[in-house]
C-alpha cells in the first residue's frame, strides 16, 4: 500500500546504543529508565543491576519481570521534535557538557559541574540530588513511581503562595522552610553521588532483611522497611498542601504514597511490604541544609506511634534545625496510617501526632569532620535495625573502613552477576 504524507511525518528510528547514537550513555547506571525491544516494540524499562561483560538487569515496567539483556541492547527514550530526535533534558546537559570547549567550561562551569566530575554514575546522581534537594523539581514519569501528581499539586501550591496576600508572615515562613530544604540552588549537586549512594545502600539493607529472615525474627527484631530518599522528600512535597488543609481529616495523600503504604508499587527494587501487617519500623534517611549539606536519619515506629531522630553529634547546632523538619512528619503520619487503612473495618483512628525523640547522646557517634555525617547516618540505620542501641563507638578513624566495607558489599549485591 502507498500512501502519500508530507516530509514532516517521516522519521527515522532513533539511535540505539548498538549504533553507537547514544554513545554518551553507555555506561548506564542504577535506576535510569531506557527502552528494550521486543514483540514489535519498543518497551520501557529501569535498570535495577549493571553486570560485567555488558550486561543489564532491566525491570521491564509493563510486565513487571526481570530481563537481563546486554547494554547495546537497549536505547534511551527519545521524542521527535522539530525534524529530530530530542533528548531527556538531563542528556541534553551532559552532551553539551562534554562538547563544549575548554574556555566555555572554565568561564561558565566551576570545578564541581558535571563536566569536570569523571564518574560513569554522575549524570544519574546529579539528578537524584536535586530531586532531594529540590521538592518543586519532581523527576519524570519513568524515573521513579513517586514521581508522579506531584509536581501539578506542588504548582496549585505555589500560585496559592504568589496570589495570596491576606496574611504575610506565613509566605515567609514557606519561604524560609523551602530554601532550607532545597539548600542553595547556585551550588553544583554534582561534587559527590551521596543520594545515590545512600538509595544504595537503603537497598542493600532492604535486600539483607529478606535473605536472612530467620536471624531477624529469631532475635524477635521489629520488622523493618526501608524506604529511599526520593519518598521523604514526597511527604515534603505533600505537606506544603497538608498544612493549609481546612480539614486534615479529609486531606487525600497521593496515591502513589497509598499504594506503599499498602504494599503495593512503590520504589524500584525495595520490597513490597504492607505497613502495619508487615511493617513495624520504617527507616530512612533525608538530606537538609543549613549552610551545608547535613544528613540524619529516621525510625519511624509505627505501632507505637514515635519517630526516632538517627544523628551523629557533630561540629554544627542541629537539633532544633532538625526537629523542625521531623515534627511536621510527626503530625501527618497518623493521617497517612488512617487513609491507607480506610477500606479496612474497625480501624481505630487516632490522629494524635507521633512522637518526636532522639537517641541518648551517650548512645551517640561523634564526628568532627561535617562531610562524614551521610556515612555515619547509614551505619546508625545499619545497627539501629539490627537492635543495636549504643552506637558511640562509631569514630571517625574507621570511616574508611566503613565505606570500604559498605562499597564491596553494594558491588557485590547489584554489579557482579
Amino acid at each position: 500500500m502507498t500512501a502519500h504524507v508530507s516530509a514532516d511525518q517521516l522519521c527515522p528510528p532513533p539511535p540505539s546504543l548498538a549504533d553507537g547514537g547514544d554513545s554518551f550513555s553507555r555506561k548506564l547506571v542504577l535506576m535510569q529508565s531506557v527502552e528494550l525491544f521486543e514483540n514489535g516494540g519498543w518497551w520501557k524499562g529501569i535498570v535495577n543491576a549493571v553486570k560485567l561483560d555488558d550486561m543489564v538487569s532491566v525491570l521491564m515496567l509493563n510486565s513487571q519481570q526481570t530481563r537481563d539483556v546486554a547494554a547495546n541492547e537497549l536505547r534511551i527514550h527519545r521524542e521527535w521534535v522539530n525534524g529530530a530526535w530530542d533528548l531527556p533534558e538531563e542528556l541534553q546537559r551532559d552532551t553539551m557538557d562534554h562538547t563544549s570547549s575548554p574556555q566555555n567550561q572554565n568561564d561558565e562551569v566551576d570545578e564541581g559541574s558535571p563536566s569536570h566530575n569523571t564518574s560513569p554514575n554522575h549524570s544519574s546522581s546529579n539528578q537524584d540530588e536535586q530531586n532531594i534537594e529540590k521538592p518543586n523539581d519532581i523527576m519524570d514519569d519513568t524515573s521513579h513511581p513517586l514521581s508522579s501528581n506531584v509536581e501539578q499539586n506542588v504548582e496549585i501550591d505555589s500560585e496559592k503562595e504568589k496570589t495570596s496576600s491576606k496574611d504575610p508572615s506565613p509566605q515567609k515562613h514557606d519561604a524560609n522552610e523551602k530554601e532550607e530544604i532545597e539548600g542553595d540552588k547556585n551550588t553544583s549537586s554534582s561534587k559527590d553521588q551521596n543520594v545515590e549512594h545512600v538509595d544504595e545502600i537503603l537497598l542493600l539493607l532492604a535486600m539483607r532483611r529478606e535473605k536472612d529472615v530467620a536471624y531477624f525474627h529469631n532475635n524477635r527484631l521489629p520488622k523493618a522497611m526501608f524506604l529511599p530518599t526520593s519518598f521523604f522528600k514526597h511527604l515534603a512535597v505533600q505537606h506544603i498542601r497538608f498544612k493549609t488543609a481546612k480539614n486534615p481529616e479529609r486531606f487525600v495523600f497521593d496515591e502513589e504514597l497509598i499504594k506503599i503504604a499498602r504494599g503495593g508499587d512503590g520504589p524500584v527494587g525495595f520490597p513490597k511490604k504492607r505497613w502495619i501487617a508487615d511493617t513495624d519500623v520504617i527507616y530512612g534517611a533525608v538530606l537538609l541544609r543549613k549552610g551545608r549539606k547535613h544528613w540524619f536519619g529516621m525510625a519511624i515506629d509505627l505501632k507505637k506511634r514515635k519517630i526516632r531522630i538517627l544523628e551523629c553529634e557533630n561540629p554544627y547546632d542541629t537539633v532544633d534545625f532538625i526537629s523542625s523538619h521531623v515534627q511536621p512528619l510527626a503530625v501527618m503520619f497518623p493521617f497517612l496510617l488512617t487513609a491507607f487503612r480506610e477500606e479496612e473495618k474497625d480501624v481505630k483512628v487516632d490522629h494524635t501526632p507521633f512522637k518526636v525523640e532522639r537517641i541518648e547522646k551517650k548512645r551517640t557517634p561523634t564526628t568532627a569532620m561535617a562531610d562524614n555525617c551521610g556515612l555515619f547516618t547509614m551505619k546508625m540505620i545499619e545497627c539501629h535495625s539490627m537492635g543495636i542501641n549504643d552506637m558511640s563507638k562509631l569514630v571517625d578513624e574507621d570511616v574508611e573502613d566503613y565505606r570500604t566495607r559498605m562499597s564491596s558489599e553494594i558491588f557485590e549485591e547489584f554489579y557482579t552477576p
